[in-house]
């Protein structure tokens, strides 16, 4: 039964006009240390070789629920330069998205304390529709009965503002959208809008705060928008708080467990209507730094 919910939902609800329209670009609640998921122009801005892997698990105990995964690989070049590989694994239902990208941005200095960052994306999306794997449907009904593979370009640029202490961002990861037209319906990847900023507030020596949020926007759907405030004791451990609005709240730890690594785990459970049907949403973060930092370094990577 909780298969037929979430599948009825995703799809027969949303599949009014012959075109499927569901939730297109990954969301995480860690998108604070996954900038480059929503914004290329990110890449190189941690002035050293960064590996990340998130994994995201939507709506558990609900079966069909999406299921996402991000492997990041991002270094800065020569000439103000920075270059990101990226793999990402989606999963909603029976639809499944595969994507491998490839970024490239231009840091330009405006003083000794800001900069701003322009990035580039190109990639290719595998998209798969199973719908001939979906239980208790109408058995009679041509929409189900098939299965539909693609495989699409996608492109997308982004800019990025950075100073010691705030970020701000705009960027249109999939600048061009994309039909995919199957025998009796057509899936569309539309074009998503995203804003991201967030600032870093001195308390004293111990602690720090720093809030951030994200706007995100696509054409026929709501605007979301999401906070988090996250307390930094001792530059070492991370807690705190999000809210996306109308949707979801939830909480976030993360542990930089030296000058290279950090892990994060994070927890939000929904407000919408999927609420009492499902347990909430889990998302891990591990991230490596290749860097030869001193032992006593004045200022680790907040942003």
């Amino acid at each position: 039964m909780k298969q037929i919910i979430i599948t009825i939902g995703i799809l027969c609800g949303l599949l009014i006009t012959n075109s499927l329209y569901s939730q297109q670009d990954p969301m995480f609640s860690q998108y604070m240390f996954n900038t480059l998921s929503v914004n290329p122009a990110y890449a190189g801005s941690a002035n050293c070789i960064t590996t990340s892997l998130i994994s995201r698990h939507q709506w558990l105990g609900l079966n069909g629920a999406p299921q996402t995964q991000t492997f990041v690989v991002h270094a800065p070049m020569k000439h103000q330069v920075g270059v990101v590989v990226s793999v990402i694994r989606d999963q909603v239902g029976p639809m499944k998205t595969f994507s491998f990208q490839g970024n490239v941005s231009y840091h330009l200095k405006i003083n000794e304390e800001n900069l701003m960052y322009f990035g580039l994306m190109a990639g290719l999306n595998s998209f798969n529709v199973n719908l001939s794997t979906v239980d208790g449907v109408n058995t009679d009904d041509i929409s189900f009965k098939q299965d539909f593979k693609a495989v699409k370009p996608v492109f997308g640029f982004g800019l990025y503002y950075r100073h010691p202490k705030a970020y701000a961002g705009f960027s249109i990861p999939n600048l061009v959208e994309t039909r995919y037209i199957g025998e009796n319906a057509e899936w569309e990847h539309k074009r998503h809008f995203f804003g991201i900023a967030g600032y870093l507030w001195d308390i004293n020596d111990d602690f720090k705060f720093r809030p951030t949020a994200t706007l995100r926007y696509t054409k026929n759907s709501p605007v979301s928008v999401e906070f988090t405030g996250s307390m930094i004791l001792k530059d070492l451990l991370w807690v705190g708080m999000l809210y996306r609005v109308g949707d979801a709240a939830g909480a976030l730890f993360c542990l930089q467990v030296n000058r290279q690594v950090r892990i994060g785990y994070s927890y939000d459970y929904s407000l919408n209507v999927l609420r009492g049907h499902q347990s909430g949403s889990h998302e891990i973060m591990v991230s490596y730094d290749f860097n030869n930092f001193p032992k006593k370094y004045a200022t680790p990577r907040y942003f």
